[in-house]
């Protein structure tokens, strides 16, 4: 009698035994039942989705590393041509410092509308002012 073949044929099934509670094989069933398939069907095409989805998570995990590396290399990039330009115009940290601190004219049209400016009242409304 010839050697059996160790050649693995493609779409060949070959036998899985095991054991299973009630409840999981009545699970199985019916959604057996539901997708319109075999149980050994449904059970291949759920064990196949498994893997499909840790390769899927393995992949979104890579995407992701690579989007942060790319965001962070292009920040670094932002910055470098921010420091570049900031040399270029002679601008210094210190001058930023300073400019930041200076009240905007934003800053001003807060206190134009409060009750203390009078700035703003007419020469009749001031003669009539107790004040």
């Amino acid at each position: 009698m010839p050697p059996k073949s160790k050649r693995v044929l493609p779409g060949k099934r070959y036998p899985l035994n095991m054991r299973t509670t009630k409840e999981l094989r009545d699970k199985i069933e019916q959604a057996a039942t539901d997708s319109g398939r075999s149980l050994v069907q449904e059970v291949e095409f759920r064990l196949e989705r498994s893997f499909q989805q840790e390769i899927e998570k393995e992949i979104e995990r890579k995407l992701q590393a690579q989007a942060h590396q790319v965001r962070d290399e292009i920040f670094k990039e932002m910055q470098r041509w921010r420091d570049e330009m900031r040399r270029e115009m002679g601008i210094t940290e210190e001058a930023l410092t300073q400019q930041a601190n200076k009240p905007k004219l934003s800053d001003l049209a807060r206190f134009a509308d409060s009750p203390e400016d009078t700035s703003k009242q007419t020469a009749t409304e001031k003669k009539e002012d107790p004040k």
